[in-house]
């Protein structure tokens, strides 16, 4: 007996399994009533199968929905973070057409209160090198009427002067430049000076003032109109600094200008200024290399 179960215990083993799901099945589909000792112990002895089984599957559909739930609020997350990053572009975007428009009404109305014609510009480009950091380029040209010597100024008042030209762009050298020299008045007093850049953006010197001159902190400085280049009563800065020695002609002072020059966006160019008034300069393929001539801005240097 023994030798013929080691034979065909496989074969034994698979009957076993084909025929004990059939008997659950007839046992279990008998009343409780009718059902015998036998059918009674392959129910008890199943019971525990089942139910893990039953387990098992329900688990395993419990795992996949949670899975399949996942992945949808991934994706879900993902599709709100692209909509927060476009609206989020969309409010930063509105935020700087305000600005700009802000910008270009207060422009809009120097321009008009601005005797000489005038032609707006927006600044599309800064000098590379560390030599050429004064000067910027703004994207209106020879097509505008623009020339060398022209003004450059915003609502806030003088930024520079041109000193190169293309057919639709030019080069502007800010007041900032060592170069630049611009005769001003002290608005309250009418005390007549120059304001010299020092090559700060954020700082120039005021030069050429009587140490006699009534010139107070925090004066306001405005153009002269002298130099055939600046209309007279424009902005330039606001004294700060007064060094007033016992001795010599002058008094000497630090001017804060009245425009943020590290940060002018859109000027005004101020047509019809002297032609030759501003030195030789090549443009910005050669970094704003700029040629200092020893005319051309000098002119503004005596008020």
């Amino acid at each position: 007996m023994l030798d013929f179960f080691r034979r065909y215990r496989e074969l034994l083993v698979v009957a076993a399994l084909l025929v004990l799901p059939l008997l659950l099945y007839v046992s279990e589909s008998k009343e409780p009533a009718a059902r015998g000792p036998l059918d009674r112990a392959l129910v008890t002895l199943a019971s525990p199968i089942q139910k893990a089984i039953v387990y098992t599957v329900e688990g395993a559909q419990d795992l996949w929905q949670e899975y399949l739930w996942l992945v949808g609020v991934q994706e879900e997350n993902l599709r709100l973070r692209r909509k927060v990053l476009r609206l989020t572009a969309l409010e930063v975007r509105a935020q700087e057409l305000e600005a700009e428009n802000v910008r270009l009404r207060a422009l809009l109305g120097f321009r008009a209160r601005v005797q000489s014609e005038a032609v707006a510009a927006p600044v599309i480009g800064v000098g590379t090198q560390p030599a050429l950091a004064r000067t910027l380029r703004l994207g209106q040209g020879e097509a505008a009427g623009v020339r060398p010597g022209d003004a450059v100024v915003t609502h806030a008042g003088v930024v520079g002067r041109v000193v190169a030209v293309g057919p639709g762009w030019s080069d502007a050298m800010l007041l900032a430049d060592p170069s630049s020299a611009i005769p001003v008045l002290v608005a309250r007093s009418r005390a007549r000076a120059t304001v010299r850049g020092t090559g700060d953006l954020d700082r120039a010197v005021l030069e050429h003032a009587l140490r006699t001159d009534d010139i107070q902190e925090g004066d306001l400085l405005v153009t002269s109109g002298t130099g055939g280049v600046f209309p007279k009563g424009i902005p330039v800065g606001r004294v700060t600094g007064i060094e007033r020695k016992a001795y010599g002609m002058f008094q000497l002072a630090e001017v804060i200008p009245a425009v943020d020059l590290a940060r002018v966006e859109e000027v005004l160019i101020l047509l019809g200024s002297p032609q030759g008034t501003a030195p030789a300069a090549v443009g910005m393929s050669a970094g704003f290399d700029h040629a200092k001539g020893s005319e051309g801005r000098e002119e503004e240097a005596a008020p």
